[in-house]
């Protein structure tokens, strides 16, 4: 995407960091919006695992699970670090050189956001599926065009939908080990595992 951003080949794009951060540095592209800055705390990559798999090796998915929310608690401690790991100076994770991931990891409250009073960062390690986030997601697909034949949509009963895609088991015995989830985030107290999607375009 930078590199066609650079040819002319397209006059924006959409991506996850660290692209975006090339293309700042290297091309000297514009930031023009944080999807953190529409969509408050919003849900990036999530963990899938086949049912059957659950139900056949739990002890090997709680082990995972276990694996990313200690990574993800070691990666906000350690910005540096994980900015050299995950670079091609370090480990090779990622195509990019350490210089490019320390923009993301070692100066996350860029000068960019629109909604500093969220609270929100450029990059963020969020380990809990909040329902309320995917039965949102799942409602905005009804009224999202898109190709293809979505006529399963319109009978879809989002919270039938959401139970069935959220298992948040194995990620609560991971994070009640850690302490719980204000290691992660600012939560309500009394209701820690919910929240308001909190969205706003303008």
């Amino acid at each position: 995407m930078p590199t066609a951003l650079l040819g002319r080949k397209l006059d924006a794009f959409i991506v996850a960091d660290p692209f975006n951060a090339l293309a700042q540095l290297k091309f000297n592209a514009r930031i023009m919006r944080y999807s953190g800055d529409i969509w408050k705390n919003h849900p990036c990559c999530v963990i899938v695992t086949n049912e059957n798999l659950i139900n056949r090796e739990p002890v090997t998915v709680q082990k995972a699970m276990n694996a990313i929310v200690r990574a993800q608690a070691w990666c906000i401690k350690n910005p540096k670090e994980t900015a050299h790991l995950l670079s091609r100076d370090g480990d090779g994770y990622l195509p990019v050189p350490e210089t490019v991931l320390a923009k993301v990891f070692e100066n996350p409250q860029t000068k960019e956001l629109v909604h500093p009073e969220w609270d929100v960062s450029r990059i963020g390690f969020q380990p809990f599926p909040f329902p309320s986030a995917t039965r949102f997601i799942v409602d905005q697909m009804k009224k999202t065009l898109v190709e293809g034949n979505t006529d399963f949509l319109a009978g879809l009963d989002s919270g039938a939908a959401t139970a069935d895609l959220v298992d948040d088991t194995f990620v609560r015995k991971t994070l009640d080990d850690m302490g719980g989830i204000h290691n992660f985030c600012d939560c309500d107290v009394e209701k820690p595992f919910t929240r308001e999607e909190t969205v706003e375009i303008n």
